[in-house]
């Protein structure tokens, strides 16, 4: 998973579509509005992985810094997400 960041939005790639909206960071949860998607015809294990990554995003899931890493974690999924190199 491919996540960026700006002060108000978010972009995340899970090697299918690319999916954008707007992001704020309420009580250590990330908030995020209405997800727009590209339209890639993926293979369907590609496309549900991409249903799976909007229902953790809406979920309201927990933002937590450690270090250089963030994590998302809501219920028992939880993402490890690490800075890309240079």
């Amino acid at each position: 998973i491919r996540m960026s960041f700006t002060a108000d939005a978010v972009s995340v790639n899970a090697g299918c579509n690319t999916l954008t909206g707007s992001a704020s960071i309420e009580d250590y949860e990330l908030v995020v509005g209405e997800l727009a998607s590209t339209t890639m015809a993926c293979d369907d294990a590609l496309e549900e992985q991409d249903r799976w990554l909007t229902s953790v995003l809406n979920s309201r899931p927990r933002f937590e810094r450690v270090d250089d890493d963030f994590y998302l974690s809501h219920d028992e999924t939880v993402i490890h997400l690490v800075p890309a190199d240079g």
